[in-house]
């Protein structure tokens, strides 16, 4: 067979397959894409929730019952599921102080916000470090 023959035909199925994976590998492309586009929604709402969420402790009205602090610790657990390593260290640190559920000294309190204003710093420079 004569050597031409035989590079034409490579050529011509080498051209009907192309498209066929250049397809693939855009599709496969964009779906990476979407997943991170959704992982990135959803550690952004985790962050924002765990922020608001503490914000019945910044007003001077007593906490009442346990739900607030139900609800905190969910959205520290939320949180912690999104972050980095050093982020999680430190929100797990914060969710042991708030399961105490009560703070009776100002010096209580201070460590609390202390711990909270530090998760968030963390938190932060993820944001900073990892944009989408």
């Amino acid at each position: 067979m004569n050597t031409a023959i035989i590079v034409a035909l490579i050529s011509v199925i080498s051209a009907s397959f192309a498209p066929i994976i250049a397809s693939y590998l855009n599709r496969k492309t964009e779906l990476e894409l979407k997943k991170l586009e959704l992982f990135e929604n959803e550690k952004r709402k985790a962050y924002s929730d765990f922020a608001r969420s503490f914000s019945v402790l910044f007003h001077s009205t007593p906490i009442e019952g346990d739900e607030p602090i139900r609800r905190i610790l969910s959205t520290i657990y939320e949180a912690m599921s999104s972050s980095s390593k050093n982020s999680r260290k430190l929100l797990k640190e914060l969710s042991f102080n708030v399961e105490k559920g009560h703070w009776d000294t100002k010096e209580e309190l201070d460590l609390l916000y202390q711990q909270f204003f530090d998760c968030l710093d963390s938190l932060a420079d993820e944001k900073q470090n990892n944009p989408s």
